[in-house]
Order: C-alpha cells, then sequence, then structure tokens
C-alpha cells in the first residue's frame, strides 16, 4: 500500500505529459489505478502470432521444418517480440542463421526462465 500512496503523490506532482508503466497491475489500488486516462495491456503473442513471427523469420525453406517448428512453438505460451528478437541477437553473436528449428530452441530457452512458465498447477491436471 506504501508503494500505491508513492505512486499517486509522484503523479500528483508530475505536470508533464508522463506515460507511467507497471508490470503489475493487478498490484495497483483503484486510487491508483484512476490516476491513468489509459490502460493498455502487452499481453503474449498468440498461437498465430507466434507462427507469422517464426516463418517470417526463420531462414530455411524446407516445408518439414517448418511443420515440425510450429509444432513446437504452438507450445510456447509465453512468448513476447523481444523474446523472438533476443534470440536473433543471441544467433548474431554466434554466428549462425536462424533456422526455424533453432528459434524454437532459443525461444524455448527464453520461455522457460519467465516465472509464469516455472508456476505448477496443484492437484489434477488435463493433459
Amino acid at each position: 500500500m506504501e508503494a500505491d500512496k508513492r505512486l499517486r503523490v509522484a503523479i500528483r506532482r508530475c505536470q508533464a505529459h508522463g506515460h507511467p508503466s507497471a508490470n503489475l497491475v493487478e498490484m495497483l489500488d483503484a486510487a491508483s489505478l484512476r490516476r491513468f486516462d489509459f490502460k493498455v495491456k502487452f499481453d503474449y503473442l498468440a498461437r498465430d502470432q507466434r507462427r507469422a513471427m517464426l516463418l517470417r523469420i526463420a531462414t530455411d525453406a524446407t516445408d518439414d521444418d517448418h511443420q515440425r517448428a510450429i509444432a513446437q512453438i504452438d507450445r510456447l505460451s509465453y512468448l513476447t517480440p523481444g523474446d523472438f528478437a533476443n534470440a536473433l541477437r543471441q544467433l548474431r553473436v554466434i554466428g549462425e542463421a536462424p533456422t526455424a528449428m533453432r528459434l524454437v530452441e532459443l525461444l524455448a530457452s527464453e520461455v522457460a526462465i519467465k516465472p509464469e512458465a516455472r508456476r505448477r498447477s496443484i492437484g489434477f491436471v488435463a493433459a
């Protein structure tokens, strides 16, 4: 609650047009949320968006590799455009071409370190 109060005070003191952002909007109280004229949520990529980015970036031309990569990327729920950018930077540093399967491998590594992907359900989970 103290953080909410500090945020409200900082917004009130600021005379310029600002664009504050928060990663944990659900942690803000109603009074803090009222200070934001617009609320924009940048969510994870949908399945079709993940597929489109993969196919646009991948340099290999074989349909077989693309189909295997698409099947794997469909299971990566927590991808963002930044994950693709990071994977491309990694490939550039190590001097590899962005093939579909290599991209999926690096993207899976990016997802694996996210807290959201590491949460485990308790009880029975449908397979």
